[in-house]
């Protein structure tokens, strides 16, 4: 197993010090905040999905002229319902 040389680990400290100390009173890490950060995270993800798929949707779906669909068929779009709900 590779081990660290001592004056790598002896350049790291100061300017870790102050999480150092932190951890030797409360015996606590980061792992919640980290936790956390990773949720906000995938949130983020998923409404740039969203976002994306709400913009770019009508170009899947064919004009409402060149679909020949009757005023009241083609207002049935499911995105027309979700932004009534929004």
């Amino acid at each position: 197993m590779y081990q660290c040389p001592p004056q790598a680990v002896a350049s790291v400290i100061p300017s870790h010090f102050d999480g150092i100390i932190a951890w030797t009173k409360a015996r606590q890490t980061n792992g919640f905040i980290e936790a956390l950060n990773g949720l906000f995270q995938a949130a983020k993800r998923k409404a740039r999905v969203l976002y994306w798929l709400r913009r770019h949707a009508y170009r899947a779906v064919p004009h409402r002229r060149q679909a020949q669909l009757h005023p009241h068929q083609a207002s049935r779009c499911p995105l027309d319902i979700q932004k009534s709900r929004i």
